[in-house]
């Protein structure tokens, strides 16, 4: 079973029931067929005419060239111009056509509104015989090309679709094309080269000459008995879509012809050719932009993975004319991006677009799909910024979740994302030195010249690298991002790690400015420090207490000062409004409870029991007048005995962790949210922590119960949303 076309049905059928709407018309493809008996073995050849003075008289004297002696053949014209053309193409047509007798009987001039998709649309719905041939006005066919076509038709089955080869013809040799051709010297004939002779079902490497209309011989039945229909809305790329739509409903067989049958299709590649367009954002980018659309709509039916690969394929396709734009454009990149999002698919192919576009390097050592928050930040980071950008990340397979719905934080600003494999570690140096040296070697067999890069640490690999790429290149800028202070725990305790290589901490005392010499250890926690405090061109702290924490080790005030002088303050990224409704998950909440919600882990100092009691003894301050039931969001298996427990008065639901996207749909649904401080006084004079959920929660418009320790960046936060409660260690 087609499971992705039953879901889409089931939500097409949900639309209508929601809009009072009969179901009885909705149409079961899978069900629908067409005697093929009725139709009779032969050749409907079907050519849309939009003024056609110029190019038909050479069309024509070729279909004359043709001796067509068989009497099922059938030449289509349907005009579509405005009526003044038209009177004109179906007066040359028809006087052109009674020159010749054999031709005289089997041509018929259709009328159809404008536009070549509805023209061809009523070509289909005319056409008598078994099989059909898309034909523009301005190409060509062999002489033999009718003849070798029934030829093939009587053998071939009905399943199978006739590939034909096809020369290109420049427009200034037009009516030479016999003499003056690329021989099939061309990128869509190579592909068509390797299975000349033989009967094939991979898609993919025919997939050029499987978006377009011509060079083909296409049985009728499967495009009836599939209700294919021309696109009428797209002003190019129907052909794309109509094919594509062929090969997925039908799973056809494709036959390649022998060079010897004669069947070679004379493209004249004009200049207004696809290929040779002008550039302009309604070409490539709304028009392409409208064709991904469709081709994602397809691909949500699709189960097949080559079939789906091979859609995706010819959305990548589309996506390099949006490329092409942008690389002359690049001022339109967040317009382009905005549009292309707002199509809200599954796949979109922004690794496409935005190819070769990124001059900023991104270095974090955890970064989506894996499901970890500073990699979340991250990816937030990006977004928030715009940048069309390059990530280099690591394989985190072995510690961390996957979650690819995480890629749509920061994919439609990403052109390249390498994950480089290795062993995964927070603290040894061996792996922390291995992951360094794959990206040293990503980055120059990616032969990227970059003008930035930004690293982020919590995992303080991606500063190592950064630091790297900073000495191999002196003139590049490097912005350091600590998420936390790297050299302190939560504790004030210092964290240790030996830095193995006594080679790189000699260089690095041989390198360093002689006032930095004296902080050089082989603690790889301080130098993850050090090297940004020394080389990188902006700090980024999240915090100013954290700034203050990590500054005030570096006793010289020159050093200090030089520190201070690139350091900006930056709490962790907002989340975006419209990433609160990726997930349409719903919530059935009673409307007789005031509903709060609490997403995280609990502590000895932080437990349950205390927040409880917390919410309990300040609901007057917090001005709650109903019943009270407590959401717990946490992945402590241990709490789960307490769900449906009834505590002070207080209803307590326990749940395990959602999907980020759950988490954000979910934050807009309760009455409020809980945000805690991590308690430091007993640690720390100021609290250097800000909690990173704050930055999920803002943009929810959902009201704030924090819990914040004196003096910590939480409660210097002057924000409305925010109900404040002090709390204290114990």
């Amino acid at each position: 079973m087609n499971y992705r076309k039953r879901l889409n049905e089931v939500n097409e059928a949900l639309e209508r029931l929601s809009r009072d709407e009969n179901l009885e018309d909705i149409n079961n493809d899978e069900f629908l067929s067409i005697d093929q008996k009725k139709l009779p073995k032969g050749l409907s050849l079907i050519i849309p005419v939009y003024k056609g003075i110029g190019l038909l008289d050479g069309l024509i004297d070729c279909l004359i060239e043709q001796q067509i002696q068989s009497q099922n053949v059938e030449v289509i014209f349907i005009l579509n111009g405005d009526q003044y053309s038209v009177d004109e193409d179906e007066e040359f047509i028809r006087t052109k056509c009674q020159q010749d007798g054999n031709l005289a009987t089997r041509y018929k001039v259709l009328f159809s509104n404008p536009g070549a998709s509805t023209a061809r649309n009523v070509g289909i719905d005319y056409a008598h015989y078994s099989h059909v041939s898309f034909l523009d006005c301005d190409d060509f066919i062999h002489r033999n090309y009718i003849k070798r076509s029934l030829e093939l038709i009587n053998k071939c089955n009905d399943d199978t679709i006739i590939i034909t080869h096809i020369y290109n013809v420049e427009q200034q040799n037009r009516l030479m094309y016999r003499l003056n051709n690329d021989e099939g010297q061309n990128v869509i004939q190579k592909d068509i080269q390797r299975f000349v002779g033989q009967k094939t079902t991979d898609y993919l490497s025919l997939s050029k000459v499987l978006s377009m209309n011509g060079a083909k011989i296409i049985p009728l039945s499967m495009i009836k008995s599939s209700k294919l229909r021309f696109h009428d809305e797209l002003n190019s790329g129907e052909d794309v879509v109509f094919m594509m739509e062929l090969v997925v409903k039908n799973k056809p067989t494709l036959y390649i012809c022998n060079r010897s049958d004669d069947l070679i299709y004379y493209r004249v590649i004009q200049d207004h050719s696809v290929s040779r367009r002008e550039l302009s954002f309604e070409f490539n980018v709304t028009e392409r932009r409208m064709v991904i659309h469709r081709l994602g709509k397809l691909l949500n039916i699709i189960d097949d993975t080559d079939l789906r690969y091979f859609i995706k394929n010819r959305m990548n396709a589309q996506a390099s004319f949006i490329n092409v734009y942008l690389k002359e454009n690049p001022e339109d990149k967040h317009r382009v991006i905005t549009d292309v999002e707002d199509l809200k698919q599954e796949y979109l192919p922004f690794e496409y677009i935005n190819k070769g576009l990124a001059n900023t390097l991104y270095i974090g050592y955890c970064f989506p799909p894996f499901v970890d928050t500073s990699g979340i930040v991250l990816a937030k980071r990006i977004r928030e910024r715009k940048e069309i950008v390059d990530v280099i990340s690591h394989d985190m397979y072995k510690v961390r979740d996957i979650d690819f719905n995480l890629n749509k934080i920061a994919r439609p600003y990403i052109a390249n994302h390498m994950i480089l494999e290795g062993s995964t570690s927070f603290r040894q140096w061996d792996d922390i030195e291995g992951f360094v040296n794959r990206g040293l070697a990503k980055v120059k067999q990616n032969k990227k010249k970059y003008k930035k890069i930004y690293s982020r640490i919590l995992w303080p690999a991606s500063h190592f690298l950064a630091y790297i790429l900073k000495e191999q290149q002196k003139n590049i800028i490097w912005s350091a991002e600590f998420s936390d202070p790297s050299l302190y725990d939560t504790e004030h305790h210092i964290r240790y790690s030996k830095v193995t290589n006594q080679n790189f901490i000699k260089s690095l005392k041989k390198n360093v400015p002689r006032s930095w010499t004296s902080y050089i250890d082989d603690n790889m926690f301080n130098l993850a420090e050090l090297i940004a405090f020394i080389y990188a061109d902006q700090l980024v702290f999240t915090n100013i207490n954290q700034k203050e924490l990590m500054l005030n080790r570096i006793k010289e005030s020159d050093l200090r000062h030089k520190i201070e002088q690139k350091s900006i303050v930056q709490g962790q990224p907002i989340t975006e409004k419209e990433l609160y409704s990726v997930s349409d998950i719903h919530f059935p909440l009673d409307n007789d409870y005031e509903h709060i919600a609490y997403f995280g882990a609990f502590y000895k100092n932080r437990s349950l029991e205390q927040l409880i009691n917390n919410i309990y003894e300040h609901r007057a301050y917090l001005n709650i007048n109903k019943k009270i039931k407590l959401h717990v969001f946490t992945n402590q298996s241990e709490l789960h005995s307490l769900d449906e427990e009834n505590i002070n008065g207080m209803l307590i639901s326990i749940y395990s962790y959602k999907n980020y996207f759950d988490f954000l749909s979910l934050l807009k649904q309760f009455n409020r949210l809980i945000l805690t401080d991590t308690l430091t006084s007993d640690f720390y004079d100021k609290n250097p922590y800000l909690p990173s959920k704050l930055s999920d929660y803002l943009n929810s418009n959902t009201k704030i119960i924090a819990f914040v320790e004196q003096g910590s960046p939480l409660d210097e936060m002057n924000d409305q949303r925010i109900q404040k409660i002090k709390m204290r260690s114990k």
